[in-house]
């Protein structure tokens, strides 16, 4: 997602001087930790109000979950350390130092989300809560009362083989040493059987009864929201293990409740190129162009110019052009010139010499002129352009990652030209349309086109080659 991109800088931040003192053996700033710690809660907590906001409840609970966790451990681990956060971490010792050292593990853990995308999130938070937990109980505590983080319900949209279907996590959720008050848990109004409960130190994973999962709707997507529904959770523990078989007064017991969803939003989204294949067939022209008409006296030398250019566009002249007099009168002789032929214009100058004067005695006569043209003759060839339009292909993309940008490869062959590019948005298992948009290609496949969407949920950017982009739909309602 982008906002976990947007807040996986802060994890590094803070993070960074925990992997290069715990690579190096070098000393680090207890409050650094802590600072970076308390940077990361308060990061969460702004990117899940805005993906709040934004309608996209699933993405939002998930880091709310996490912020919560740390911001619970930062608590509990605060007055073990309030004296020590100019201090650096050699001066600790003990179980002081152990519990730091944990701390700067549960960081670096917090820094592994980095790239992650909802479907990743959940098993990075169970981790992320493990770690807590192996903080908490490092801590010189007198007493482990519990502590809730949050709520992950199992997000159908994810190829993920979970049991349960909401999971609970905390701190000394589950006491052994008192099995015989187990959670109790109800949802939406209704107790869960203990059969249905399997229980963890830092969990409470829940398989709900089949017609309570049926009215919750866990299906992926559908045209209905996904209504919240309230978890309440009570917990046992004790600090005298010793006595509580003597009086049921030494167990002490948690209530904690929140809501939730079940799942979120999924959507589908359609691609769609229109577009043409461009052909070529060759066509063949003739031509006969004559010089203009030339005149001559006897024994005169006359030339004539004949030239011709194929107007259509990729023309070609053929081998094979013929030049040729036409004459009136008399000449003494003609030559047809040569041939020269460039792309799709052809030239020939041809020369004519009129007839000699005739001798009597001491007076030459001359018997008269002539007049005539050059003609030159031939043909040509070019090709005739056509457009053979191309069954259009749909590309067809579930959702279940719309929590980041879409990239789309189209094939774009080399004669190929693109008309219109048009997407669709729809609600997942239901086909309601969402929004959708038609971009104008104009037959140009190496240039970069950008439109927005008819109800702006999308924008679409398309780039050379055929390369498209789907930006925005982490803003829609999950």
């Amino acid at each position: 997602m982008r906002l976990m991109r947007v807040l996986c800088i802060v994890l590094t931040i803070g993070s960074t001087v925990c992997r290069a003192q715990a690579g190096l053996g070098a000393a680090t700033v207890v409050g650094a930790v802590f600072k970076g710690l308390e940077d990361l809660a308060k990061q969460l907590e702004d990117s899940a109000h805005s993906l709040l906001q934004a309608g996209n409840a699933y993405a939002g609970q998930q880091q709310l979950t996490l912020a919560a966790t740390i911001r619970a451990t930062l608590e509990e681990s605060r007055a073990t350390f309030k004296d020590s956060l100019q201090d650096l971490d050699t001066t600790l010792a003990g179980q002081r130092r152990s519990s730091f050292d944990s701390l700067k593990a549960l960081l670096q853990q917090a820094d592994q989300l980095r790239g992650k995308i909802s479907c990743d999130m959940t098993d990075s938070i169970l981790l992320v809560s493990g770690q807590a937990n192996v903080v908490l109980g490092r801590l010189p505590l007198t007493s482990h009362p519990p502590i809730f983080f949050g709520i992950l319900p199992r997000d159908p949209a994810c190829s993920r083989n979970e049991a349960a279907d909401i999971v609970l996590t905390g701190f000394y959720l589950a006491d052994a040493k008192l099995k015989a008050y187990p959670p109790v848990v109800v949802i939406d109004g209704v107790q869960i059987p203990a059969k249905n409960i399997s229980t963890r130190f830092d969990r409470v994973a829940v398989v709900l009864p089949d017609e309570l999962r049926a009215r919750l709707d866990f299906r992926a997507g559908g045209c209905n929201r996904p209504k919240p529904y309230r978890i309440e959770l009570k917990t046992y523990w004790t600090n005298w293990p010793s006595l509580v078989g003597i009086n049921k007064l030494f167990v002490n017991e948690s209530s904690f409740s929140d809501f939730a969803k079940s799942g979120r939003q999924q959507y589908d989204v359609l691609v769609r190129l229109d577009a043409a294949n461009k052909t070529s067939t060759p066509a063949k022209g003739t031509f006969r162009v004559g010089s203009g008409s030339r005149n001559w006296g006897c024994e005169e030398n006359v030339t004539a110019l004949a030239t011709f250019t194929a107007r259509q566009p990729g023309a070609v002249i053929d081998a094979g052009v013929k030049g040729k007099w036409n004459m009136n009168g008399k000449w003494e002789n003609n030559t047809p010139g040569d041939v020269l032929i460039n792309g799709a214009t052809v030239t020939s100058t041809g020369r004519v010499r009129g007839a000699n004067r005739i001798d009597y005695l001491l007076k030459k006569d001359c018997p008269g002129g002539g007049n005539g043209e050059y003609f030159l003759s031939g043909s040509f060839t070019y090709p005739v352009a056509s457009e053979e339009p191309i069954r259009p292909v749909d590309t067809q993309i579930y959702s279940n990652t719309l929590d980041e940008d879409l990239a789309v490869s189209l094939k774009l062959g080399a004669t190929t030209l693109p008309k219109n590019l048009h997407i669709e948005l729809r609600k997942h298992n239901c086909g309601e349309l969402v929004d959708s948009l038609d971009l104008a290609l104009n037959d140009d496949k190496n240039s970069r086109r950008e439109g927005t969407s008819k109800n702006s949920k999308f924008k679409v950017i398309f780039d050379a080659g055929g390369q498209v982009k789907i930006q925005g739909t982490n803003s829609l309602e999950h």
